[in-house]
This record gives C-alpha cells, structure tokens and sequence, in this order.
C-alpha cells in the first residue's frame, strides 16, 4: 500500500514534488494545503487529489495521512515540522532545512521513532547527479564525503520570492 501524503503549500517546490509523486506507485499524495485556497484548489484538480486544506493545521487532522512534505519558506519551517512531529507523522523538509542548528535540534527532540528526511533527492537519478555519485563512489574527491549537493534549478519565473520568511535562503 502506497504512503499516504500531504504537501504543505502550493507553490513552485510543491509542483516539483507533486509532478513526480503522481506517477510513483510507492505514494499516493491525497491532501495538499495552502494559505491561498484557490491554489489548494488548484493544485488538487490539476493533480486529481482528494482533499485540499486551507491551512496545515486541518491538512495535519486528517487521520488518513502518513507523510508531510513541507514545501513552506525555512522561516516558518519549524514551528510546522514541530507540530507535524506532534501529529505523529513522517516529514520530508525542503532544503534548508531550518534557519539555525537551534531549530534543527528542536525538531530532533521531537522525532523520536519518525523518520525525518531533508533535503530532497528527487534530483537523485538525473544525469549530473549520476555524474557527481560515481565521482565519490570512485575516490575522486577524496574520503569521507557523505554529502553532495547540486543544484540544479533556476528559479521560477512565477516564484514570488519568500527572502523575508527564509525562502530561497
């Protein structure tokens, strides 16, 4: 049985993840939720999803959901993932992860059994990517690398910019 998502806020990032979620038989995204209805909304019919929340509060009441995606500005990241961690659900983090290693420790405080991922790897089997794993893997960096990071996007032409909330930090 497929994980049962939610995505908080319907932005660009969300569209990225919505885009390939549908078609992965391992998930099944069946609420979204943002501030603005009309993007929920939007969002939901394009992506045929059952269930659109006008905010993360009432996305995260819904017993059915398993997963969060928070696709929110890192400056409103914590107090989210902090109170989906209490709802008792898995998180997927948008990079960056919080704005301070304060943040990131109060949200591992609260983890306990749930699995917290960051910084998404749905980039992970595009070329450049594939190019960067085999370069580590083969020694040509040297040792003790655990992480790579490419960043591989240009920013939307309808991104509205959240500098002021953490976004695109």
């Amino acid at each position: 049985m497929p994980i049962q998502l939610g995505i908080v806020d319907c932005g660009v990032v969300s569209d990225s993840h919505l885009k390939l979620t549908v078609e992965c038989p391992l998930v099944e995204v069946i609420a979204v939720a943002d501030l603005r209805r009309s993007c929920a909304e939007a969002a939901a019919e394009k992506y045929k999803i059952s269930s659109c929340y006008e905010n993360d509060e009432d996305l995260l009441k819904d017993p059915r959901i398993e997963a969060v995606v928070l696709a929110v500005p890192a400056g409103v990241r914590t107090s989210i993932a902090c109170t989906t961690l209490e709802c008792g659900k898995q998180i997927l983090l948008e990079n960056p992860a919080a704005t301070s290693a304060a943040e990131i420790e109060k949200m591992m405080a609260l983890r306990r059994d749930r699995v917290v991922a960051c910084c998404s790897c749905r980039y992970a089997f595009a070329e450049h990517a594939q190019v960067a794993a085999q370069s580590v893997a083969q020694g040509f960096l040297g040792g003790g690398i655990r992480v790579v990071r490419i960043r591989g996007l240009r920013v939307a032409s309808n991104h509205a910019g959240t500098h002021h909330l953490g976004g695109r930090v």
